[in-house]
């Protein structure tokens, strides 16, 4: 098991779906599926690489195919932003990258393609059917919780995960986090627990040496 490294932004049209589902069961006709609501990018940046999940049917009561996408977004050479479960990519996106499949390897600049600019506030997809889960993370910090960073090397960007609402301006941070359940700080949440000599933080099953489950006994 990994830390979720993430925080999860959910939109407000889930009782509508839940209406039309039930409406959909007791005899209704469906209705042709389409994400409700633009993502933005939340500063300038370039669009290093797109993941690609197996797509799937439209959530239920609705009829197409539910798109799902991950992002990664370099603001600096320190700040990156991940967006995981995007509905959909921008047409300009696409324009850059071709049609993607889903299952697929996805679109990466550091396979021969060319990183892709995008300004703050443009719209770089669609809402997935639940919300999306976005994460900030920042090179020039190392959560000091995770006490042996080389666990982590599967997934090279959580030891560098920092609150996101640090990193937003205002009015836009007070307005996120008027809507943020937690209310007291850290407002992102923690996920780095460890205490050397402690039995609290992060478990990993005997005879591995990090969370994916590698590594051997001699290496335990």
């Amino acid at each position: 098991m990994t830390p979720t490294d993430h925080t999860y932004f959910v939109h407000n049209k889930l009782r509508e779906y839940e209406e039309q589902a039930s409406a959909v069961r007791s005899g209704g006709s469906s209705k042709p599926w389409a994400p409700p609501f633009d993502v933005k990018s939340p500063a300038d940046g370039l669009i290093v690489h797109i993941g690609i999940f197996p797509f799937g049917p439209a959530p239920e009561g609705y009829t197409g195919t539910l798109e799902d996408y991950r992002v990664i977004i370099w603001h600096s050479c320190k700040v990156s932003s991940i967006f995981i479960h995007l509905g959909g990519l921008a047409p300009e996106i696409l324009e850059v990258t071709g049609q993607l499949q889903g299952g697929s390897q996805g679109w990466s600049a550091s396979r021969g393609g060319q990183s892709i600019p995008v300004k703050a506030g443009q719209v770089i997809g669609k809402v997935g059917a639940q919300g999306i889960d976005f994460s900030v993370h920042d090179t020039r910090v190392t959560l000091e919780g995770l006490l042996i960073p080389e666990h982590y090397q599967g997934e090279a960007w959580k030891i560098h995960t920092v609150d996101p609402f640090d990193y937003f301006q205002e009015p836009v941070r007070s307005q996120l986090l008027e809507k943020n359940p937690r209310k007291t700080a850290p407002y992102g949440g923690k996920i780095d627990y460890d205490i050397k000599g402690r039995l609290v933080g992060n478990w990993f099953m005997e005879v591995t040496v990090d969370y994916g489950g590698g590594g051997s006994k001699e290496q335990s």
